[in-house]
């Protein structure tokens, strides 16, 4: 069912008709929001855009779907004509390569195959059935169609680590098959997201493998292409960038380094495609704008020194479209999204956490989107160059104001509103839908934060470790009905984890349990277990895993026939929980049996 907002007091006076009738005289109407042979309203993007290289399209909501239909169809027209190539969207830069892949042409032509690529991204914000019906639109223009003149799928965000360097030993098998073995011993902790290890360290085995790729670069390129290794070396980068700033605490400093290395990420991308290729880049309006935004300084929701209903302490923080302006100043344009009111999918963070339809009531009379409303259209761009020089409407135009801002999840009427944009500057149009309706998710995604939380009490001592009970007292992680998910079975003592290989790239699934630490304080345990595997890839594993305190060691991996696997931790004095994981990461089936725990000291 779907909850319901309150809408804030109103603040302020409404809009003057000044403001209103400039709205209206730069206005163009939308026909459609879905994607039609029709473009007939479309002619104002080709005069705002000219001859940019970069287009930017926001939105004022991660679950809009009359967004994502809208921007499918603006970049349509960018594509066919105005020869735009690449795509890219707020999503793992490694994720989004496995989307071209697909868009390219690899793998079968179907929703299913389709979906499942798109599930790399990372986000399900982008899970969506709007979003697919976007790419499966790219692979059917590029049939045919010369390298030069494909449209290519990209991520820009940070993340994705261990995929990006999957893709690096991929790649390095194509063009140096002799460094494999050694990189990949190197690189192992990243592949198989194994916390609490020294990250500094695998921030410098980055930092070496981009080297290398910098110093075999002739021979590299001569054995692939020029596009090939920019982008590998770019999925470097960027998971390079995530080690360094892996732990900040402070949403404002994070936030910082996080839209400058979008910024970064787009401009390699548009020096991977070379130099006469253009992009398109879609975000949140908070991200795309050309402006310093003011956001939480703290992690949570509500933040350290807010309420639900009262903003924290604020930091500021230069958006990636603000410098993107600085790098490519007249080559950039922006399209801004505003919303009146309707239905938005989030989760609802102060209820059950599960994905909803939010419903929103009309704006409040201060703000942009009331002003916009009040042109009577249900889709509407409106130019926002050259605006008036002075007076009334000026006047207004240029002051801060709020305007409906959504991101993927609601924590109380703080995160309704942006209050720190001058639209002018930041946006060259803005584009008005009056009536939302909430995006549809594709079953890969995660429906509750339950289903990737799993977080339980810890016990006072091991339960079950010869499964003699079936799964009782251990948790199965990454589990589920969903195409993706792992299955548990267990069978005269012996658990079976297993994932076929349907085309993903990335995961982890198995069981889990925790114990109380208390009686472990100033000892040595080892967690042992025999297993057996079969897997086909190198990162393809089964292994033991045990963490206390934010220390995590893990196993040799298993085999194909039964050896028995061991990791062991020192407990600190004040350490509250020991987790035990037996796991396998990709594809494939592993079995485990005769899990023990031996304390020393």
């Amino acid at each position: 069912m779907p909850i319901t907002s309150e809408t804030p007091g109103i603040s302020e006076a409404p809009a003057p008709q000044e403001v209103v009738d400039w709205f209206r005289s730069r206005s163009h109407s939308l026909r459609t929001a879905r994607p039609d042979p029709d473009e007939s309203d479309l002619g104002w993007l080709a005069e705002v855009v000219g001859d940019a290289r970069v287009v930017s399209l926001g939105e004022a909501s991660h679950g809009t779907s009359e967004y994502f239909t809208l921007k499918h169809r603006f970049i349509r027209y960018l594509v066919e004509h105005l020869g735009f190539t690449e795509f890219s969207i707020e999503a793992s830069l490694a994720g989004g390569r496995v989307v071209d892949e697909w868009v390219q042409g690899a793998g079968p032509d179907t929703p299913e195959a389709a979906n499942i690529a798109l599930a790399h991204t990372s986000y399900h914000t982008w899970d969506t059935v709007e979003v697919l019906e976007m790419i499966r639109w790219m692979r059917a223009y590029n049939q045919g169609r010369p390298e030069s003149g494909r449209v290519h799928f990209h991520g820009f965000d940070v993340g994705g680590s261990s995929l990006a360097v999957q893709q690096y030993l991929e790649y390095l098998h194509a063009v140096d098959p002799q460094a494999v073995d050694a990189k990949l011993a190197e690189l192992l902790p990243i592949i198989r997201l194994t916390y609490g290890v020294d990250y500094h360290f695998l921030g410098r085995a980055l930092e070496s493998a981009i080297a290398e790729l910098d110093a075999n670069r002739e021979a590299y390129e001569a054995m692939s292409s020029r596009r090939q290794l920019a982008m590998t070396r770019l999925g470097l980068a960027d998971a390079r960038t995530a080690f360094q700033f892996i732990h900040t605490g402070a949403a404002g400093e994070w936030m910082i380094y996080r839209d400058i290395t979008m910024a970064e990420n787009c401009a390699g991308l548009l020096e991977a495609a070379g130099p006469d290729q253009k992009l398109i880049v879609w975000a949140h309006n908070g991200h795309v704008a050309r402006h310093i935004m003011e956001i939480p300084a703290n992690r949570g929701a509500p933040p350290p020194g807010g309420t639900e209903n009262e903003p924290p302490e604020l930091a500021s923080v230069k958006s990636q479209g603000w410098h993107l302006a600085e790098r490519f100043g007249a080559d950039q344009r922006v399209i801004g999204f505003a919303l009146g009111g309707g239905y938005v999918k989030m989760w609802d963070f102060l209820g059950d956490g599960a994905l909803k339809d939010r419903e929103f009531g009309p704006p409040p009379e201060d703000t942009v989107d009331a002003a916009l409303a009040q042109l009577g259209e249900p889709l509407v761009a409106v130019d926002l160059r050259q605006p008036p020089a002075d007076g009334t409407a000026g006047d207004w135009l240029r002051a801060a104001r709020r305007s409906r801002s959504l991101t993927a999840g609601w924590f109380g009427e703080m995160s309704e509103w942006s209050f720190s944009r001058a639209w002018l500057g930041a946006f060259d149009v803005v584009v008005y839908v009056d009536k939302s309706t909430g995006v549809t998710y594709n079953p890969t995604v995660v429906m509750s934060r339950d289903e990737t939380d799993g977080v339980t009490g810890a016990a006072l001592e091991p339960a079950n470790l010869d499964f003699a009970a079936d799964t009782e007292g251990w948790l199965v992680t990454g589990g589920g009905d969903r195409p993706g998910a792992y299955q548990v079975s267990v069978r005269e003592g012996v658990a079976a984890i297993s994932r076929p290989d349907t085309g993903f790239r990335t995961g982890s699934g198995g069981v889990r349990q925790r114990i109380d630490a208390t009686a472990y304080r100033g000892k040595r345990v080892t967690v042992t277990a025999e297993a057996r595997t079969e897997t086909e890839s190198l990162w393809d594993q089964a292994y033991l895993v045990l963490a206390c305190s934010g220390a995590v060691q893990t196993s040799d991996d298993a085999e194909a026939d039964w050896s028995e696997l061991s990791a062991s931790i020192d407990v600190g004095e004040e350490a509250t929980q020991l987790v035990l994981s037996l796991r396998l990461h990709g594809n494939g089936r592993a079995e485990f049996r005769n899990a023990g725990l031996t304390v020393e000291g």
